[in-house]
């Protein structure tokens, strides 16, 4: 196993993974920070810039991943496990690409001495910012545990969810789905009480000591609705990514997916409508469907 010293790399450095790196650079490690786009990397003091993923590869053999899908990971997770390397290395991988796909990756990286951590995130872009990220973990406990001094900085809470690389996935993507349900539910359910005369803050003060609370009426109206500001910094489409997979594990599972066909299908109309649009603005989407 990867001797751990106090050096990562950070690839990819989106609205999750910039404020990932920085806080790690913040708690003492030296971070090298790489993202196919390069005018992120420019926008911190902080960050060692490195120019490749092979170059980052040169200064550490911790390497963490923030990346949108699982062809992103694929493509980096090749050229890690094509270079060569003086030993073992690690990945922490933030992204969120399912099980099937997140056993597939640690499998490869096996083959070239690399060991994986499943490790998903959740708690939003506010959440990354503020360090107060959840982190889900799945692969060897005794990594996990070694790992610890890295996640600890960027999360509030970490978890570890299993020995299997994908079940933290599992974890991450049936989250998702909760998430993604309520929105839309309550986007629905605020519809109706508009309708009737009711003002939505007050709808969503009696539903926050009510038996309907849910994260939408008590953190995403609030803050990105009733303001109006619909930046909550995670879009349809990647929403709509996440309870895919969701759907596709109950399928492949054979588990009950009735409210999930639903809640996708719904997922899917507004990402087809908006395709890229903030996931708060489900609500102004149920209320242009309700007219239609």
């Amino acid at each position: 196993m990867t001797i751990l010293n106090n050096k990562i790399g950070v690839i990819g450095l989106g609205n999750m993974g910039q404020p990932i790196a920085e806080h790690i650079a913040n708690a003492g490690s030296e971070v090298f920070a790489y993202d196919i786009d390069t005018e992120k990397t420019a926008t911190s003091d902080s960050l060692v810039v490195c120019n490749s993923i092979k170059e980052v590869q040169k200064h550490t053999s911790t390497l963490l991943l923030s990346l949108p899908d699982a062809a992103a990971v694929s493509a980096v997770t090749s050229q890690l496990s094509e270079a060569d390397t003086n030993g073992p290395f690690t990945v922490i991988d933030t992204s969120t690409i399912g099980p099937q796909n997140s056993a597939e990756v640690a499998n490869v990286l096996k083959q070239r001495n690399g060991n994986y951590l499943d490790s998903p995130v959740s708690g939003g872009v506010r959440g990354a910012k503020a360090g107060s990220l959840a982190v889900m973990c799945a692969g060897d406990q005794a990594l996990f545990e070694q790992v610890l001094h890295f996640l600890k900085p960027f999360t509030a809470n970490q978890f570890y969810i299993g020995p299997a690389p994908g079940q933290a996935q599992v974890m991450k993507v049936l989250n998702n789905f909760l998430s993604a349900t309520a929105l839309a539910s309550t986007s629905e359910a605020i519809c109706y009480g508009v309708s009737q005369g009711l003002d939505i803050g007050q709808m969503c003060e009696v539903i926050n000591v009510s038996t309907g609370v849910n994260s939408a009426s008590r953190d995403k109206f609030p803050s990105q609705v009733i303001t109006g500001e619909y930046n909550a910094g995670f879009t349809n489409s990647l929403m709509l990514k996440d309870i895919e997979l969701f759907l596709e594990g109950c399928i492949a599972s054979g588990t009950a997916r009735n409210v999930g066909e639903t809640i996708v299908n719904q997922w899917r109309s507004f990402a087809k409508t908006e395709p890229g649009a903030d996931a708060t603005r489900i609500y102004e989407f149920s209320k242009r469907k309700a007219r239609s």
